[in-house]
């Protein structure tokens, strides 16, 4: 799993609500990448695939499992993307809001 040199997993990782897996070398370009707008879950997954610092990320189609550099790694890729699913899942909420009382009857 890609391991940022200090400036944190949002901007490294998440960039404009995808999430990119990235190579060990900075320069290397992405392996992957996943829609925020069709992730469900996401959560810690060391007991599915028996490896320290693992997790998971679900869509509606399939289940996808990472492994992380360490378990601070591990808890800002969950932290990040799961921000980022609370705030996709909330902007198609809003467009999706209808004013009923300025429709016409």
């Amino acid at each position: 799993m890609a391991s940022g040199n200090g400036s944190g997993p949002e901007s490294e990782r998440l960039e404009r609500h995808r999430v990119l897996d990235r190579p060990r070398t900075s320069r290397s370009t992405p392996r992957g990448v996943v829609s925020v707008a069709y992730c469900l879950t996401v959560k810690g997954a060391e007991d599915v695939v028996n490896k320290a610092f693992a997790f998971e990320l679900s869509t509606r189609d399939s289940t996808m499992y990472f492994v992380a550099d360490t378990e601070k790694d591990k808890e800002d890729w969950i932290n990040s993307i799961g921000r980022s699913i609370v705030q996709q899942s909330r902007s198609v909420t809003d467009s999706e809001v209808v004013d009923y009382n300025s429709q016409s009857r």
